[in-house]
């Protein structure tokens, strides 16, 4: 059995400004965010062949700010989640693996006029078969429902140049999202992924008029998204190593208008790892992203290209690990980005250059607390972002 407590307190200040020559605009406001979250979880191996996991997790979060001039309130938001899970996971055959479950999730909604509560179902199951000996096949189904945060939710609105203001949308509702994925592995020699996902009400941008300038905010759309992708992890001697995985997406979205927005997605990642002594690595890494992601009233264009080059020495017998990147320009692609939006009487279109014209160093030390020894190739820092 586990069980954990976690609490996030944010206080939040703001002063948003805009001038020009006619209009003067400006926007203080201060507030605060709590948030608390409780888990526990147990977990039982019955036999050989079944073992079971049950959970509860429950959520509470929320916000309030206020006219910092006046005190006035400006918008709250109180959100409460309680998460019932379980499964269980078969294992009939040697070969052979089940894990079925699901999860019940009522949630509760209060921003001080209007409250609501939602009951929400989300099933799961994995199956895995090892067809040969070096052959196995994986099927995983399973679908997640994601709220507005608060800050989606707020109705504070704010200047974001001279003609664009934005303004959250207290009328939003969950993304339920189904993923459905099939994995065919051949350890040494390939990977073969598929995944199709989609959701009724994805949230994404929306744009309209409003008093001579434009407003964006946030609705509701349908969403499809198709994964291909191919993946490898090569031992060419025993100091050399290589690892790739290569793909490419489609995206669909649809809005009110039942039009269909398409977009694409292709990339590379590959990365090389070479022993130069005992205790000194080279690495060598290449990555090369395209996308043109489609919007409800437009279309968002961006390209991406990294190469780096380092060296890592593993230390304590394996337990630290300390290495030194540097990101070298490339300019194999233009990486410059753009957001055209188009809606009646009014079109923009945003550019920006992503080329990166001086090199990054990166240092990165690692230290390994439990058994086994730290990772070679896995050196990558970790943030988590509001939750």
């Amino acid at each position: 059995m586990t069980s954990d407590l976690t609490y996030n307190y944010y206080n939040v200040n703001e002063n948003r400004a805009y001038e020009n020559v006619d209009k003067l605009t400006q926007l203080d406001y201060s507030g605060r965010k709590d948030y608390w979250r409780y888990n526990a979880n147990a977990y039982n191996i019955w036999n050989n062949i079944l073992t079971s996991n049950v959970g509860y997790t429950y959520t509470d979060k929320s916000y309030i700010n206020k006219d910092t001039n006046t005190d006035k309130e400006l918008f709250r938001s109180l959100e409460k989640r309680h998460d019932i899970y379980a499964s269980l996971m078969i294992n009939p055959h040697q070969k052979v693996s089940l894990a079925i479950g699901g999860n019940v999730l009522f949630v509760h909604r209060d921003n001080g006029i209007n409250s609501d509560n939602r009951y929400s179902w989300m099933p799961s199951a994995k199956l895995h078969w090892q067809a040969l000996n070096k052959l196995s096949v994986t099927g995983n189904y399973f679908c997640n429902i994601e709220y507005p945060n608060l800050d989606q939710l707020s109705t504070v609105t704010y200047n974001k140049n001279k003609i664009l203001m934005y303004r959250g949308n207290p009328d939003l509702k969950e993304r339920v999202m189904h993923y459905m994925e099939w994995r065919i592995n051949v350890p040494k020699i390939i990977e073969f992924t598929y995944m199709l996902k989609h959701s009724a009400n994805d949230i994404t941008p929306w744009y309209f008029m409003e008093n001579d300038y434009v407003v964006e905010t946030l609705v509701g759309s349908k969403y499809l998204h198709q994964y291909i992708g191919l993946s490898g992890d090569y031992n060419i001697c025993q100091k050399f190593q290589v690892n790739f995985t290569a793909n490419y997406q489609w995206y669909g979205r649809q809005g009110s208008d039942n039009i269909w927005h398409r977009g694409r997605t292709w990339y590379l990642d590959a990365m090389a790892t070479y022993q130069m002594t005992s205790h000194l690595y080279f690495m060598a890494a290449y990555f090369l992203r395209h996308d043109k992601h489609p919007l409800l009233q437009g279309e968002e264009y961006g390209q991406e290209e990294t190469l780096m080059l380092g060296l890592m020495s593993p230390l304590c017998k394996g337990k630290l690990s300390l290495s030194v990147n540097f990101a070298i320009p490339t300019s194999l692609v233009s990486k410059r980005t753009y957001k055209d939006i188009t809606i009646p009487d009014f079109k923009f279109t945003s550019w920006e250059d992503q080329r990166v014209n001086n090199a990054l160093m990166q240092i990165s030390l690692r230290y390994n607390f439990g058994k086994g020894s730290a990772s070679r190739s896995n050196n990558q820092n970790r943030s988590e972002s509001e939750k």
